[in-house]
């Protein structure tokens, strides 16, 4: 396996941090990872492996504040923001990968960010999506004293962070991949008052909408999941129509692809990707 690091730069000329993995022969299909909150795409470097290894490649970059992105840690102005940087990256994919189908697979934040995208930018790069423990509702939603309060900090001073509060226990049932976590110095659990105001209420409206998927959807979640809605992606795929299906995960909490089934997960993404190259 062949691994290439990049740099872009993107809105306001912050640089992105990006890297492929590949075999080095022509590829059946692209994944197009876009990574959760506080993370970073070097956690998915087993999951390429397994990708490669049947003949796929693999794209992925760090948001901006996060890994080896620039940018203040957990900070982004907007969701309309993420999504650009996204688009940037996607033509970086673009331009390494030509005439190769491109599924874009976002977790946890990225599901969000990756549903948005499918819905704004409708581009034509995209051959499908895999939408994994998306962050369209919460599990413990902050009550609704704490949203006004956010809403009032946001507009003094937008880019002030917080811990994000996540235990790192619920991201899997394997204690091993609950310490890779904490152990990772490119993790962080910040957050600012104007990302966490334009994700919440981004996720809650994704939820309210009634629209069809211009592509194949894969929807999946852990039944386990403390931290995202299981029930959300639920509601998320039946919105979407007869292009969108939903899979749940049993027993596995917030990371299926780092849990106890996490070798069936994979396989399952490889086998769902190889379905529907064109």
């Amino acid at each position: 396996m062949v691994r290439e690091s990049y740099e872009i730069y993107s809105v306001k000329n912050t640089r992105i941090s990006c890297a492929s993995w590949q075999s080095g022969a022509q590829p059946k299909a692209v994944l197009f990872i876009v990574h959760g909150l506080g993370e970073h795409l070097g956690r998915y470097e087993e999951t390429a492996e397994v990708f490669v290894e049947n003949d796929l490649a693999v794209f992925a970059f760090d948001h901006r504040g996060h890994g080896r992105s620039k940018g203040k840690k957990g900070h982004a102005r907007s969701v309309g923001q993420i999504i650009e940087d996204t688009e940037y990256a996607l033509m970086k994919c673009r331009s390494i990968f030509l005439e190769v189908p491109i599924f874009i697979y976002g977790h946890s934040m990225g599901g969000q960010i990756a549903a948005s995208f499918l819905k704004k930018v409708k581009s034509k790069e995209i051959s499908g999506a895999i939408i994994s423990s998306a962050w369209f509702k919460l599990v413990n939603p902050p009550p609704a004293w704490q949203i006004k309060l956010t809403n009032g900090i946001k507009r003094v001073v937008p880019n002030l962070t917080l811990s994000n509060g996540l235990d790192p226990g619920h991201i899997s049932t394997v204690p091993e991949e609950v310490e890779l976590y904490r152990k990772d110095s490119l993790v962080h659990d910040r957050i600012s008052f104007a990302m966490f105001r334009a994700l919440y209420r981004n996720g809650l409206k994704l939820l309210s909408e009634k629209k069809k998927a211009n592509v194949p959807v894969l929807v999946c979640h852990g039944d386990k999941d403390k931290i995202t809605s299981c029930q959300g992606s639920k509601r998320y795929a039946k919105n979407l129509g007869g292009q969108a299906s939903f899979k749940i995960w049993p027993g596995s909490r917030h990371e299926p692809h780092h849990d106890k089934d996490k070798e069936e997960v994979i396989r399952f993404y490889v086998k769902w990707i190889k379905e529907h190259v064109k």
